[in-house]
């Protein structure tokens, strides 16, 4: 699951430096950490350990910090969804209260969202965030390792931004072959391209940059876990393809139509969500880009 926007925990007296978040984030890279709206750097401004931050300096009375991050963690019993128990009742239910299966319906489920999270349009409750740290002289940095694809609204040039002294600029995106053309100077950054697990970087960093990453993460599996993001906000579509699939493979063609039938719902309920959200965090109408 993603906390959005969690206040550490901890006291801000002008002295202490150790404070603590609900969960532990994973990966930790998906940890992002702001103090009074300006955003901390891992390994400069701070240190993670499991759920623990430790500030460089201790922020002084008046100060305020939130953090967004992903976990494994499952949410309350009482959140939105069910659990990887239900989900396997309810399939077992549907075929007829058959028993046995329970190995198998998980294995099911975790083909069906690596399936899903293959295809498109990638679900909203995927999009997640990271700090990247540059090296001098490096061409590139590695991507999380949930990494699925960049997240990038519509009229938007790119999902990453560059720390730098006046802030956070923008990076403009560009093709390999772009940034294999120009030449191999030094300086902070200004275009990259996403190959395989690196982005590539053009001028090549002449020191340490933080680059925040927006992208579509790959959610926790249900064989590690026992629940997910699926799991809490799009049961239906989970449930209705993996229990098509056993349906098929106990030849029940009768359960399998069934299945598919929800499935069609389903999928056309969360493209329909996802496409709403994306018009809504982008449409000019909207209030909140008035300055735009």
């Amino acid at each position: 699951m993603f906390r959005d926007s969690e206040v550490p925990q901890g006291s801000i007296d002008g002295t202490n430096r150790v404070f603590t978040l609900a969960y532990t984030p994973d990966p930790p890279q998906s940890l992002l950490l702001t103090l009074n709206g300006v955003v901390q750097r891992p390994g400069t401004d701070f240190t993670l350990s499991g759920n623990v931050i430790t500030y460089a300096s201790p922020p002084q009375p008046g100060d305020t910090h939130l953090a967004w991050y992903r976990t494994v963690a499952a949410p309350p019993p009482s959140t939105l969804g069910i659990n990887k128990s239900d989900a396997i009742s309810l399939i077992s239910s549907r075929l007829g209260s058959r028993t046995g299966l329970d190995t198998y319906i998980v294995q099911e489920l975790t083909m069906a969202q690596s399936a899903l999270e293959a295809t498109e349009p990638l679900p909203w409750f995927l999009v997640a965030a990271a700090t990247l740290g540059t090296y001098p002289g490096v061409e590139y940095v590695g991507l999380p390792e949930d990494f699925l694809r960049e997240y990038a609204e519509s009229g938007h040039v790119s999902s990453a931004t560059l720390q730098v002294s006046e802030g956070w600029k923008p990076l403009q995106k560009v093709g390999i072959h772009r940034i294999q053309d120009m030449l191999p100077s030094q300086g902070p950054p200004t275009y990259y391209a996403v190959v395989g697990g690196k982005m590539y970087l053009r001028p090549i960093p002449d020191a340490s940059y933080s680059i925040n990453l927006v992208y579509y993460a790959r959610d926790a599996v249900l064989s590690n876990v026992d629940k997910n993001r699926w799991l809490t906000y799009a049961p239906d579509v989970l449930v209705s393809y993996a229990g098509r699939q056993v349906a098929r493979y106990l030849r029940d063609q009768a359960a399998a139509q069934m299945f598919q039938e929800d499935l069609a719902l389903a999928m056309q309920r969360l493209t329909t969500q996802t496409i709403s959200r994306a018009v809504a965090s982008t449409d000019p109408r909207f209030k909140g880009f008035e300055d735009e």
